[in-house]
């Protein structure tokens, strides 16, 4: 068997079949089950003393319940150039260990073939007012995958830019809310309105360096192009978001949500703000799987909190119930099938809620 193999790097981390231990148990890791939780947190489930209510994981028993919806694999296999591959996600920093040979050895190498689509202009990042610790986390997050996370008011989008630019590849910056987009775009093109000093020189580059993407031929005439999530919720946006997918070397995302919002969960209605009391408990977050058309619980995986970047709200009206939010939140319509920002709602919506 030849050690000599390498891993593929791209929109995911494809390791040589030949070089793992056991393949069959790479892929079985990386299935995620899907279940109806109607079924798996009501008195619906058969086996709930059995499996106790806010277990998350299945018992064997759980695949031959009527709210089992099957398995997705998170794994890709591939042939390239008579070499069987296994595409692990990439978020998977731990695959070395599945392996029978050290990738870090000088008989293995791993090829980058991640976009690489260089900055038509040569944009500059000034950064003489940077702190050691923005220093310390821009060396550490640039030219790689990860999550910079970092306390409220401490400059993470100044590190995102700065990140960005030190990278110098075509960027893709999405958000959730359009707000957040425009504290970047103030960040990356000075506006000495908002801004005490620049950050860059985007500002003398002109008009078709950074601006917020729509239309197809946005996303090829920016170096920088900022997006909403939902520009590519629609099936017009999934169509638009295949083609434009492999332009980004970088892709920075932005999102967080405010704290007194109520979430569904395990352990029922629960204040954003309280949810870090319950970080080591096994809590699930009620979420709405658009593929199956079910709403299922998920094991929440992290939480940040950051201050208030708005003080405008807007009240929503549902039957009796009022629901406040920022006017970029975001809502199913189950009529228009697709995410619409709180502010464009008229009464002849229909919304996906859990009341």
């Amino acid at each position: 068997m030849s050690t000599n193999l390498p891993v593929l790097l791209k929109d995911k981390t494809y390791v040589p079949t030949t070089l793992l231990e056991d393949p069959d148990l790479t892929r079985t890791k990386y299935n995620v089950h899907a279940f109806d939780t109607n079924f798996c947190l009501t008195s619906k489930c058969s086996f709930l003393d059995e499996r106790g209510f806010k277990n998350p994981r299945p018992t064997e028993n759980c695949f031959g319940c009527d709210g089992y919806h099957g398995r997705f694999k998170l794994t890709r296999d591939v042939h390239v150039n008579g070499v069987d591959f296994i595409g692990l996600p990439r978020g998977a920093t731990n695959w070395a260990e599945y392996t029978n040979t050290n990738y870090l050895g000088s008989t293995n190498r791993v090829i980058d073939l991640r976009p690489k689509q260089v900055f038509i202009n040569k944009i500059v990042f000034y950064e003489e007012k940077l702190h050691d610790y923005q220093v310390e986390a821009i060396d550490t997050c640039s030219f790689s995958t990860g999550v910079l996370k970092s306390a409220a008011r401490t400059g993470k989008t100044v590190m995102a830019t700065a990140i960005i630019v030190k990278n110098g590849l075509k960027t893709l910056i999405l958000a959730a809310q359009r707000e957040w987009l425009d504290n970047f775009y103030e960040t990356l093109v000075y506006d000495e309105d908002k801004t005490d000093f620049p950050w860059t020189n985007i500002h003398e580059l002109g008009k078709n360096v950074c601006g917020f993407a729509k239309k197809l031929e946005d996303f090829y005439k920016y170096d920088i192009c900022l997006a909403t999530t939902q520009t590519f919720i629609s099936e017009v946006g999934k169509a638009k978001f295949k083609e434009i997918k492999d332009l980004f070397g970088t892709v920075i995302v932005d999102e967080c949500f405010t704290g007194d919002h109520y979430i569904k969960t395990n352990f029922g209605f629960v204040q954003m703000n309280d949810l870090k009391s319950l970080a080591n408990k096994n809590v699930l977050v009620e979420s709405y799987n658009h593929e199956l058309k079910i709403t299922e619980y998920k094991p929440l995986n992290n939480i940040w909190e950051t201050e208030s970047i708005t003080d405008e709200m807007i009240v929503i009206t549902i039957d009796d119930a009022e629901f406040i939010c920022t006017p970029d939140h975001l809502w199913w319509c189950t009529n228009r099938n697709e995410y619409v920002e709180a502010s464009e709602l008229t009464e002849l919506d229909d919304v996906l809620t859990n009341l």
